[in-house]
């Protein structure tokens, strides 16, 4: 379960919603420890994150469920809709177009 971002410069993509977050740019987000973005408002950030990767031509966000998700398929569709949101708004110079793959896949990733 993840979203695609197509870019050109997926590392300048990344850089640059990185830095929109750690200036306050965005204030429902955060980084964690291992500079995954989570959605802070409503207990959120608890129930999954967004770990990012660079891939040639896209920065792929893949979505992490911590132990209090008790409906993941929701939970992915709120927060997919809270990721893509600030990408549209502030990010949109950055990138081509964004794909959802919402069907589980070997890259997802729990501690439940």
């Amino acid at each position: 379960m993840s979203v695609r971002f197509v870019t050109r410069d997926p590392q300048n993509l990344l850089n640059e919603f990185k830095a929109a977050v750690k200036r306050g740019d965005l204030p429902t987000w955060r980084l964690d420890a291992q500079e995954d973005f989570r959605h802070v408002p409503g207990g959120w950030d608890a129930k999954a994150w967004w770990g990012p990767t660079c891939e040639a031509g896209s920065l792929l966000l893949t979505i992490g469920f911590g132990v209090v998700s008790q409906n993941k398929r929701e939970t992915f569709g709120v927060l997919t809709g809270r990721i893509i949101e600030p990408f549209v708004s502030h990010m949109w110079r950055h990138f081509e177009g964004a794909k959802v793959i919402e069907m589980p896949s070997d890259g997802d990733y729990s501690t439940a």
